[in-house]
């Protein structure tokens, strides 16, 4: 008898310990999970994830430092940067490689010129493409990404250095109506070449028409000449047959 209850006191005390180790497992587990900060995972080497926001970038290296949120109400999922007049984006972050939710913040470490004008390009998760047009990064510190409910333009609202708040929203409109003036004005040259091509090739075709009639009524039958004679002409317009 005395055996049996060692027995079942070995097996309560086993259960106790598999009980606590589970229980420091579990605990272990919760402290170190990743807090889900909307950021996404296996983020670019460059980007970091610190105190829920992301840090893109370093700092040093003349590398200008700027504050970002998303208030756009959509996700970006890249960012591309170029000079003002340049062709070419170059990648600040890949299309594709994290998910910057709106409402989440990121701060950007930069090298800027300080008076160059400069376009930005933002991806949005549903594959939207918006660009920012002529913006002066060097002035910018504090910086929202939004979009205008009535034009569904993407633009900046941000503070600058000296802490003055702006808007980009007026200079993308007027970027926005002279793009579709400048495309207007291209569909209406291209309209009138279009007319002027059409018009040259009746105008050809109705002198190679008149051409070819001359030449079928150069030859004809004239009456004879008040002498009596003829007047050489052969007239094609008689009913009778030349026999020879």
């Amino acid at each position: 008898m005395q055996s049996i209850r060692k027995a079942f006191a070995a097996v309560i005390a086993a259960f106790v310990i598999l009980a606590l180790t589970l229980a420091a497992l579990f605990a272990l587990a919760g402290c170190t999970e990743s807090k889900d900060t909307g950021f996404g995972s296996d983020l670019p080497s460059n980007i970091q994830v610190i105190d829920d926001e992301f840090v893109i970038g370093e700092p040093g290296k003349g590398a200008q430092d700027f504050s970002f949120t998303n208030r756009s109400g959509k996700g970006i999922s890249g960012i591309a940067l170029k000079a003002s007049g340049d062709e070419t984006f170059t990648p600040i972050v890949e299309r594709g490689t994290f998910a910057w939710e709106s409402g989440a913040s990121a701060r950007l470490y930069q090298s800027v010129e300080s008076e160059s004008l400069y376009d930005i390009q933002i991806v949005y998760d549903n594959g939207d493409v918006s660009v920012l047009h002529g913006v002066a990064l060097a002035s910018l510190s504090t910086v929202d990404v939004r979009i205008d409910a009535v034009s569904a333009l993407t633009y900046l609202d941000y503070a600058d250095t000296l802490g003055q708040k702006k808007s980009t929203l007026a200079a993308e409109q007027v970027y926005k109506r002279a793009e579709e003036e400048a495309a207007a004005a291209a569909q209406a040259a291209a309209a009138a070449e279009e007319q002027r091509r059409a018009e040259e090739e009746a105008a050809a075709a109705e002198a190679a028409a008149a051409a070819e009639a001359a030449a079928a009524n150069s030859y004809y039958y004239a009456p004879p000449s008040s002498n009596g004679g003829s007047s050489g002409a052969v007239d094609q317009s008689a009913d009778s047959c030349l026999d020879f």
